[in-house]
Order: structure tokens, then sequence, then C-alpha cells
């Protein structure tokens, strides 16, 4: 089993390694939001880590739902697995001029 801390290190590493930004996000007054965002490639986006046996709130899938719906990438990351999907996507959005 991934431990939460070790995926957000490894994506963390991974996205600065590429060049990006992962920063580490608060809201106050706001519960739910996203834990990171990140810039890669030119693209902002928003990351939620999950350790793999944990669930989303419902306050963070509306968080993540009001995103969305402003056109705004949000990941949910469980494992480092989906650490490297995430960055396969922005990559293929970055060449296909997605964003």
């Amino acid at each position: 089993m991934e431990y939460e801390r070790d995926v957000e290190r490894y994506m963390k590493e991974r996205i600065e390694a590429e060049g990006g930004l992962c920063w580490k996000f608060t809201s106050p007054g706001m519960q739910g939001v996203p834990d990171r965002w990140c810039t890669l490639y030119g693209i902002q986006f928003f990351a939620e880590l999950k350790r793999e046996s944990g669930r989303l709130s419902k306050v963070q899938k509306y968080q993540i739902q009001q995103l969305h719906r402003q056109g705004v990438p949000v990941y949910v990351i469980w494992n480092k697995k989906q650490v490297q999907k995430m960055l396969d996507d922005l990559l293929y959005m970055k060449y296909r001029g997605k964003i």
C-alpha cells in the first residue's frame, strides 16, 4: 500500500522535475478545496490526493465539480501510477492544444 504523503511527495517531485510548480493549497474559510495547485506545460490544474482506502467527501466532490464547471482540470490521485497517467494527460493536452 502506498501512503498518501509518499504519493504527494512523488507527484511534487515529478512535476518540479519537468519544470512545473506544485504548491500546497489552503483556502481559509472554504472547505473541500483540492490539496495542491499546480502548473505544468502552461496548464494550471488542481490535485486532490487520497490514500487508496480513502474517499472524497461530499464537499470535496462539490468543490471539484465547481472547478470543472469553470474549465479547470482537477485530478484525484490515489497512487503513483495515477501520477504518471496525469502527467501523460497533461502532455497530451499540451501537444493537442486542448488548454
